[in-house]
């Protein structure tokens, strides 16, 4: 499927998470221990707790106001289109654990009229401060506001929620979710159907490369007064180097897969528990929480990518690219590696960024290319401060994907897009077409 959901679960955080490439058989950080893949299914550990100090309670000149919560994080439930039910699910998965003073759980969820009738068959979209409760049938959170029937592929409507979150819920940091169908940056070759948030009813959905998923973070900030702490894709395909382009100017951290999510999503119900016993965690923290609940569900990747340095990857990727432009035969130098390099959806022409490095670092004949390649490799490192694997299909998922079609031709939108001029990329990438 593709689409996107959230969850969080209880932890707390004694040290910065360690950053880790995570397959069926490894834990990164003080994390509970995961489900492994040969079906030990093991009661995982209990949070782990740093030491405490309990110091001076009094309040200092540095503490936010009182009504100030440490996060407030937003979801954009889209489930106007065939996940409705899942769509529900995940705001019963955020019950579990509820709002508190510290953290605030905001929800906008948009229904279908089409695909079930749980919790009284309503339409349309509502808006929630998920409050704690343990019915998995029923929401029971109040309703804060009831908006009808809206356009859930719009942009407005994003950043409209954005802007009733910040002005009822202020907060320390703030993480803004998009919850729904994802297709990346490249969806089916040949077919323009390219972005997130699709609403069945209006026909609308988010592009990615026209410019409307930045309008979105944007308009989000701007309500913010700063950037986000963390914006997060629960959605399919959406771990790409083109969307942390898109995402970088306005967010410090982004949490996207890199392949297909199966619909049940993001685990909620653990990564907000983890956040609410320790609401003072910060963005690469609550990343990794993410990552690693969504890996101990069996799920397929999950990667945390820093983007306050991603113009770093992008010198990197632009160096990659002028040394293969610079061989005797671009095509030859690069697209037999790029066929060995993981891929995550079948046909798709969006590959790991990481491997194809890594199979150029080691097995290229030019050195120019090898050299490229390892600096490549070395920034994207740097960057990817969790990165999560399960199972043997996706063990070589490095964090980030990149577009590379080798047979399809080049999509003209992709040229155009809001990354073409940080990188020559795309000049490569139409050179080694002929």
């Amino acid at each position: 499927m593709h689409r996107a959901s959230l969850t969080f679960a209880t932890f707390t955080w004694a040290c910065s998470p360690t950053k880790a490439n995570v397959g069926s058989d490894y834990t990164a950080g003080p994390m509970t221990t995961p489900i492994s893949e040969d079906g030990d299914d093991t009661e995982a550990e209990a949070p782990i707790s740093g030491d405490e100090d309990p110091g001076d309670d009094s309040d200092s000149e540095d503490d936010p106001p009182r009504d100030t919560a440490r996060w407030t994080v937003m979801v954009y439930l889209n489930g106007d289109n065939n996940l409705e039910i899942n769509a529900v699910v995940d705001m019963n998965e955020m019950e579990q654990v509820g709002s508190t003073d510290d953290v605030h759980l905001l929800v906008q969820l948009d229904r279908s009229t089409r695909y079930t009738d749980t919790d009284g068959a309503w339409s349309g979209a509502r808006r929630y401060r998920a409050e704690q409760d343990f019915d998995m049938d029923h929401i029971t959170s109040p309703v804060l506001e009831d908006l009808g029937s809206i356009d859930s592929g719009a942009v407005d409507t994003f950043i409209e929620f954005a802007e009733w979150g910040v002005e009822n819920y202020p907060a320390e940091r703030y993480a803004y979710v998009i919850w729904d169908h994802g297709w990346g940056w490249t969806a089916v070759p040949g077919t323009e159907r390219k972005g997130v948030s699709e609403d069945e009813q209006t026909g609308s959905e988010i592009s990615v490369a026209n410019g409307e998923l930045e309008e979105i973070f944007a308009g989000v900030t701007d309500a913010m007064g700063d950037k986000m702490a963390l914006v997060g894709m629960d959605a399919c395909l959406m771990a790409t180097w083109e969307v942390a382009t898109v995402a970088a100017p306005y967010a410090d951290y982004f949490v996207g897969s890199q392949a297909t999510e199966s619909v049940d999503g993001w685990a909620y119900h653990t990564t907000y528990a983890d956040l609410v016993a320790d609401p003072e965690m910060d963005a690469a923290e609550l990343g990794t929480v993410i990552a690693q609940r969504f890996y101990e569900t069996r799920d397929s990747t999950q990667s945390v990518v820093n983007l306050t340095d991603l113009d770093h990857l992008n010198d990197a990727i632009d160096g990659l690219a002028q040394a293969i432009m610079s061989d005797e035969s671009p095509r030859d130098a690069l697209v037999s590696y790029a066929r060995e390099a993981q891929d995550f959806d079948g046909d798709m022409p969006d590959l790991d960024l990481g491997d194809l490095s890594t199979l150029l670092e080691e097995e290229s004949d030019s050195d120019d290319i090898s050299i490229a390649a390892t600096s490549l490799r070395d920034e994207l490192d740097g960057l990817v401060v969790a990165n999560f694997t399960y199972g043997s299909r996706f063990r070589n998922a490095t964090g980030l994907s990149i577009y590379l079609p080798t047979r399809h031709g080049v999509n003209d939108s992709y040229l155009d897009a809001s990354w073409a001029p940080l990188t020559q990329w795309d000049e490569m990438i139409s050179e080694i077409q002929n």
